[in-house]
């Protein structure tokens, strides 16, 4: 893929990850906001606008003529908002957008109980020429991982280790 081609998918998968957050809510620490009269609410209310820090982009063959599979990882948040970590697998459907084949979505106060997705790299795991997406599953405490086959329009996790 070209440049160009590599940036157009990119700005695909920021999309999308935007769309699958929940909306933003405050940090728990952070002052609850002061009343505003109704009257004045609309012109007083800045508008919220989440951005992405630590992104990670990757595009993949993982079968031979099989097309590119894309997997996309950042963390989300704005001044007083929570960060929510974020991991989507996805592919191009025929025309041009994105057909998402699985996503995780980590609150950071969650992080005890539900892990964080990080990519290793794609790897043969059995030997069969088929690359499967391998990942760190991270929390405060633990550290798994876990490998994704993507096949028939999804991706399954096929294999997770226990906790370390």
């Amino acid at each position: 893929p070209t440049p160009g081609d590599r940036t157009a998918a990119l700005r695909k998968m920021e999309i999308l990850a935007l769309e699958s957050l929940p909306p933003p809510r405050l940090q728990p620490q952070a002052s609850p906001p002061k009343p505003i009269h109704p009257k004045n609410a609309a012109s007083s209310a800045p508008a919220l606008r989440l951005t992405f820090t630590h992104e990670h982009f990757h595009a993949f063959e993982l079968d031979y003529g099989s097309g590119p599979v894309y997997v996309f990882s950042a963390q989300s948040g704005a001044p007083g908002i929570l960060t929510t970590y974020i991991t989507l697998i996805a592919k191009p459907d025929f025309a041009g957008g994105l057909i998402p084949l699985y996503k995780n979505v980590t609150p950071a106060n969650l992080l005890d109980y539900q892990p964080r997705m990080r990519l290793i790299d794609a790897v043969d795991a059995t030997g069969s020429g088929r690359a499967d997406l391998l990942f760190d599953l991270i929390t405060r405490h633990s550290r798994q991982f876990a490998l994704f086959r993507v096949q028939a329009g999804q991706a399954q996790e096929v294999f997770h280790t226990g906790q370390q």
